[in-house]
């Protein structure tokens, strides 16, 4: 059965990271900011899977985990070239 390339509306605030997420508050706080960055850039991370309205911003929670794995290799820029892009279906079986 051949998955579709849907990003299925998942969106999270900062504050819910620790219910989806076993992390702290702190860490996930800053990983969430540093994740909102990334997707800001829209080079690994598409801007789609973020979301602002007024003071609220929502990731979604399969782009955080995606961060979650990357994130050291994404902050380095030479180790960054070899990450793979952001892809929805490799992240829909594991959330």
């Amino acid at each position: 059965m051949k998955k579709e390339k849907i990003i299925l509306p998942d969106m999270i605030r900062k504050k819910d990271v620790i219910q989806y997420f076993q992390i702290g508050r702190t860490k996930g706080d800053e990983i969430f900011e540093k994740a909102w960055e990334e997707a800001e850039k829209n080079e690994k991370i598409p801007v789609q899977c973020i979301a602002e309205y007024g003071s609220l911003k929502f990731i979604s929670r399969k782009a955080y985990a995606y961060y979650l794995h990357y994130g050291m290799r994404l902050q380095d820029s030479v180790a960054r070239k070899s990450v793979p892009p952001f892809s929805a279906i490799e992240y829909q079986d594991y959330i």
